[in-house]
């Protein structure tokens, strides 16, 4: 993951697994559960969500959707122990 600062905001790259990928492009899957351990998302942030694989090798196929984070979920409530 890597993370660029920039005028407007903060832009972060990440990795987006290939089984999930297409379910984000067309907009059926549209929230990421992270820890906040691994980056605290703020909303406004946009994401460059690269699709990785693990099929023959592993590494990125070269596609890419941008995103804007909308909402950030934090706290103890309904199960989440962070």
């Amino acid at each position: 993951m890597k993370i660029y600062a920039t005028g407007q905001g903060r832009v972060i790259e990440m990795k987006l697994d290939v089984i999930y990928f297409n379910d984000v492009k067309t907009g059926l899957k549209k929230f990421e559960i992270r820890r906040e351990i691994e980056c605290s998302f703020t909303a406004g942030d946009i994401i460059i969500a690269r699709e990785y694989t693990h099929a023959g090798g592993v590494g990125y196929t070269g596609a890419l959707i941008l995103l804007r984070v909308t909402y950030v979920f934090r706290g103890p409530l309904y199960g989440s122990s962070e």
